[in-house]
């Protein structure tokens, strides 16, 4: 991860995931939190869970930021992905909606 002015939940979130400790990853997020990943939703943490088990943390994911922004309500953050995957490295932006330093809306898109 590079030194970009990253909100402390979103920093917890990208270090936790390249430590592949989903228990700490899951404790970023609100308990109603969304995620949202190439227009397929995940409702609350026992969804997300599934996502990253089957997807990412599962794929020994690796995330690397790229770039930062603050739109007013969002932020976003360009990501390179490598992990267990077919092919690599992608290329995502992350968008992070929080809620009391914690994720309440995680929207992941083809940058």
């Amino acid at each position: 991860m590079n030194n970009l002015q990253l909100p402390k939940v979103i920093q917890d979130f990208v270090f936790e995931s390249n430590e592949h400790d989903i228990e700490a990853m899951l404790a970023c997020f609100t308990d109603d939190a969304v995620l949202n990943d190439n227009k397929r939703q995940f409702d609350g943490i026992a969804a997300i869970r599934g996502w990253s088990d089957n997807e990412y943390i599962g794929s020994r994911v690796e995330v690397e930021t790229k770039g930062y922004s603050f739109t007013g309500t969002e932020h976003v953050v360009s990501t390179e992905i490598n992990g267990d995957y077919p092919a690599g490295p992608y290329h995502f932006v992350f968008s992070f909606t929080l809620l009391n330093n914690r994720i309440a809306k995680l929207r992941i898109s083809d940058s």
